[in-house]
């Protein structure tokens, strides 16, 4: 059981669990305060191999409790009657899928390509059992979790006040499906801070934020008194704390880059397009990273309803009212057992359309120019990410079966077109998976991962830039280890470990490359390292060109312009994908539409002028190179956005049966677009970049 154990803790936190590097020093007398104005902070230790002190648990929000449950937060309150040292280490609440558990079989399907022998009906036995979902409680757990803590080198922290220009900052937002990790759970950053130019140059700031349904309830009733996304708002406030305070560790306000992996790096996009990108919501980071960025589909308000419900039934309460008055050891139950019969491959939880921070599908935000736009960004992912969330799935009809189960909102015609068309059965000589389970991972990957980052390269073209990690067998959160790669600590690796298995050990030549292309990132806004044989990291651009790392070396790719037609179109999958995901507007969401820029609402006068075209090369569709597809796969789909929307606004005043189908069609058809213009960069990265599938390496 413990082996399992460790198993649904590394598949659902997505984390590589790094020790702390030895040599901290703890002599309270002896060690510095700051002066936060609202509270003062003594640093909890000073680590003397790596030379920088640890600022550990820094209240940055009110506690969220009783009134301020499912709220968003408040800014922390006054108390300077103490000197705090930061010893109280919390996490906030957490949720583990029992679909882990199954997971083991990647273990021996990796190793020796052997198919599992597991049905759909044991796999629900599982994900549905009470005694697997009675989890044993972290005595860490609190709803009292917001701290962050800052790690700061000492000459950079002398240097405060003295004139100096402040040090860039990296602040950190950990994944975990939404449902589970904490800021501390990758372990020391001293690796990544040792290779930041000049030598220990960066602060590093990482952050708690609610998880779960303590963070990410939705739904119409939530609304009526609670706030929907939560857990992005907390992101939010710690940013702003960063903006306010950062400055009394040596740090830069004005040089402020946001990272995260996994859920984590879903967020740093949805940080991206927060409030659409509206002015009165100011920009807390001048450049962003996200790595394998990924959220889940929500679902319908129906659906959001649902999970609401649901959750309401766990604490045995009739309202959020009730809720907020529960106890909180009644609250941490129900949201673990309701995350832990998450379906096969999701959380439950995640980001959700709320008409407010999350007006659109951030992907539908980007393809609109409504986002931070003078944003910096370096994106990544993974060569393999969706096989951790792949089911053991050994037929066609255990495929459809998933498809239905990821895709609640989708129409039976759509999730037909998913199953036959876009991803068709093993064996019909034109897939690019040698069986179900390599299917479903290039589902998964593709709908939930690949797309989002290629929206937002896409969207910042001459301002960003990707990489691939594509170090065998580059599955999701494997690149995390390098990222806090520290060779004072390879000793610590174990062959025995169950990471050390499905990962395999670190190639450090390729970990201190990328931690050069982060730390100098956040120091220039420019990817560089003296170690990677490259004369320079190309901007994303028009070329797509995307720098790839493997065990075999690093080099640079770019668009390929043969016109070669493609095999299954990435294009095709992802606009179904799209469709499957989608969910109503908000009621809202006319009114938005009507107050953009005018540059944004230029963009749709000219899809008018585009569907013709769109139509016609739809016909030829099947014969088209990639580039050619992707464009009239935008043109369509720019065509039936100004459509939808038209017919949005003409319902508006129409029954409220009539106007939620119209609000339905409209996002279906924005968010279409949104996913045919990332995967125009899909098409564009895998004649440049593709990695085989496991069977084939």
């Amino acid at each position: 059981m413990v082996f399992l154990k460790y198993f649904n803790e590394a598949v659902t936190s997505f984390i590589l669990l790094l020790p702390l590097v030895a040599g901290t020093q703890n002599v309270s007398n002896s060690l510095p305060t700051v002066d936060l104005g609202y509270e003062v902070y003594r640093a909890a230790d000073f680590n003397q191999t790596a030379g920088y002190y640890n600022f550990s648990n820094i209240r940055y929000a009110a506690p969220p409790l009783g009134n301020l449950r499912f709220r968003k937060p408040e800014p922390a309150l006054t108390d300077r009657s103490v000197v705090n040292d930061g010893n109280t280490n919390r996490i906030c609440p957490q949720g583990s899928a029992n679909w882990g558990i199954v997971g083991t079989f990647l273990l021996d399907y990796i190793a020796t390509g052997k198919l599992p022998n597991i049905s759909t009906s044991a796999i629900n036995d599982v994900i549905n059992s009470d005694t697997v979902t009675n989890v044993t409680r972290d005595p860490r757990e609190s709803e009292d979790c917001l701290f962050l803590d800052v790690i700061v080198p000492q000459g950079v922290f002398e240097n405060a006040g003295s004139g100096h220009r402040g040090a860039p900052v990296l602040v950190w937002i950990h994944g975990g499906g939404y449902t589970s990790g904490s800021k501390t759970g990758y372990g020391s950053p001293a690796g990544l801070l040792k290779r930041s130019p000049d030598d220990n140059s960066a602060i590093y700031v990482s952050m708690n934020y609610r998880l779960g349904a303590f963070g990410f309830l939705s739904g119409p009733s939530l609304q009526e008194d609670g706030t929907a996304n939560a857990g992005l708002y907390d992101q939010r406030l710690a940013l702003q704390w960063v903006q306010d305070h950062i400055h009394l560790f040596g740090g830069d306000k004005d040089r402020v880059t946001i990272f995260g992996e996994s859920a984590g790096g879903g967020s740093v996009i949805h940080q991206i397009t927060a409030f659409g990108g509206r002015e009165e919501a100011p920009t807390l980071f001048q450049q962003a990273i996200p790595q394998s960025a990924g959220w889940f589909p929500i679902g319908s308000p129906r659906d959001q309803e649902r999970v609401f419900q649901d959750f309401l039934a766990e604490v045995n309460a009739s309202s959020l009212a009730d809720a907020r008055n529960a106890e909180e050891e009644v609250l941490i139950v129900a949201n673990a057992r309701q995350v832990a019969r998450s379906v096969y491959g999701q959380f439950t939880y995640g980001p959700a359309i709320d008409g407010d921070f999350v007006p659109l599908d951030a992907k539908a935000l980007l393809a609109q120019g409504r986002f931070a736009e003078e944003v910096r960004v370096l994106a990544g992912h993974n060569a393999d990410e969706g096989l951790l969330f792949a089911p053991p799935v050994t037929n066609d009809e255990d495929f459809v079966a998933f498809v239905r189960e990821a895709f609640p909102s989708a129409a039976s015609d759509i999730v037909d077109y998913i199953t036959g068309t876009l991803y068709p059965p093993v064996g019909n000589g034109t897939t690019l998976y040698a069986n179900d389970i390599e299917r479903a991972a290039l589902l998964s990957s593709e709908a939930f991962f690949t797309c989002n980052d290629f929206a937002l390269n896409r969207a910042s073209e001459n301002d960003s830039y990707r990489y691939l990690f594509a170090v065998p067998p580059g599955l999701h959160g494997q690149d995390v280890g390098y990222t806090y790669f520290d060779p004072t600590a390879r000793s610590n690796e174990s062959d025995d470990s169950l990471l050390y298995r499905l990962f395999g050990p670190v190639n450090e030549t390729l970990a201190l490359v990328l931690q050069d292309y982060i730390t100098s990132f956040a120091a220039s806004g420019v990817p560089e390292s003296a170690v990677d044989g490259l004369e320079e990291f190309g901007v994303y651009g028009r070329n797509a060109s995307v720098v790839r790392l493997d065990k075999g070396g690093i080099e640079e790719k770019k668009r390929k312009r043969s016109g070669a037609p493609r095999q299954l179109s990435h294009i095709r999958r992802a606009n179904a994908a799209a469709m499957a995901m989608s969910v109503p507007l908000s009621d809202s969401e006319a009114e938005d539409t009507r107050a953009m820029p005018k540059s944004q609402r230029k963009r749709r006068k000219r899809g008018r002028g585009e569907r013709a075209a769109g139509r016609e090369a739809a016909e030829a569709h099947e014969e088209e190179p990639a580039a050619a597809a992707a464009a009239a796969a935008t043109a369509a789909a720019v065509a039936a956005v100004e459509t939808a929307a038209v017919a949005a606004e003409t319902a508006a005043a129409a029954a409220e049966a009539a106007a939620a189908a119209a609000r339905t069609a409209a996002v279906a058809a924005q968010s279409a677009l949104a996913a045919a213009r990332s995967a125009a960069e899909t098409a564009a990265e895998e004649d440049a970049a593709v990695s085989p599938p496991p069977s084939a390496r």
